[in-house]
C-alpha cells in the first residue's frame, strides 16, 4: 500500500486545537514539522496522551491563507499515522538499560549495515508491539514508527530479512547469555 504525507491541518479546526495544550515543533531529518500535543499525569508522572500531526509551517501557513481569503482547504485524503508510546515506552526502558551498548560490545561491530545493537533492539521492540515478518519489517512496521530518528542508519535494505539474518548469526549462545547476564545486573 502506498501512504502519501499529507498535512493535516488542511482540515483541522480551531476546535480541534483548542483541545490541545501546546504546539510544539520537531525537527525530522533537517526539516521541521508541527504537532499538537495534550499532557496528562499518567501513574503520577505527565505523559504525552495525544499528538495530532499538523504538518510543515508552509502548509499551515498556506492553509490559513486559503481560509482567510474565504477560499475551501483542500481536505486530506489519506493520512500516515506514527506508533509513538509503545515503541517510545520501550526505546526508553532499552535506552536507560544500555542494551544497544552490551549487545555491542559482546558481539563486536560489523563493519557494514546496521549494528548488531540496533538491529536486534529493533526486532525486540516489534515483536512486543506489532510482530511482522522480516520481509515486511521495514514498510509495514518501522516506517511508521518515530523510531527512524533514533536509528539513522536503518534503512530498508539492512532491515531486510537477510539483513536481520546477518546480524543474528553473530549471536552465538555464550554471547547471548553473556547480554543477559550484563543486562540482569543493570537497574533502572
Amino acid at each position: 500500500m502506498n501512504y502519501v504525507k499529507i498535512s493535516l491541518v488542511y482540515y483541522l479546526t480551531l476546535d480541534v486545537l483548542a483541545n490541545h495544550s501546546d504546539i510544539v515543533k520537531k525537527i525530522i531529518k533537517g526539516r521541521t514539522y508541527y504537532y499538537a500535543v495534550e499532557s496528562a499525569r499518567v501513574n503520577g508522572k505527565p505523559r504525552l496522551v495525544k499528538q495530532v500531526y499538523l504538518g510543515l509551517l508552509e502548509a499551515m501557513i498556506k492553509a490559513a491563507e486559503l481560509r482567510k481569503k474565504g477560499l475551501d482547504v483542500p481536505e486530506a485524503q489519506e493520512s500516515l499515522i506514527y506508533e509513538l508510546r509503545a515503541v517510545s515506552a520501550l526505546l526508553d526502558v532499552a535506552e536507560r538499560l544500555g542494551v544497544r551498548e552490551v549487545i555491542d560490545k559482546h558481539t563486536g561491530k560489523r563493519n557494514q549495515g546496521l549494528p548488531i545493537g540496533d538491529s536486534t533492539l529493533l526486532a525486540a521492540i516489534n515483536r512486543a508491539v506489532y510482530p511482522v515478518s522480516k520481509n515486511a519489517f521495514f514498510e509495514d512496521w518501522f516506517e511508521r514508527t518515530v523510531l527512524s530518528n533514533s536509528f539513522p542508519k536503518a534503512n530498508r535494505k539492512n532491515l531486510s530479512s537477510q539483513g536481520f539474518w546477518n546480524n543474528m548469526s553473530q549471536l552465538s549462545s555464550e554471547k547471548i547469555r553473556l547480554i543477559e547476564d550484563c543486562l540482569s545486573e543493570k537497574k533502572l
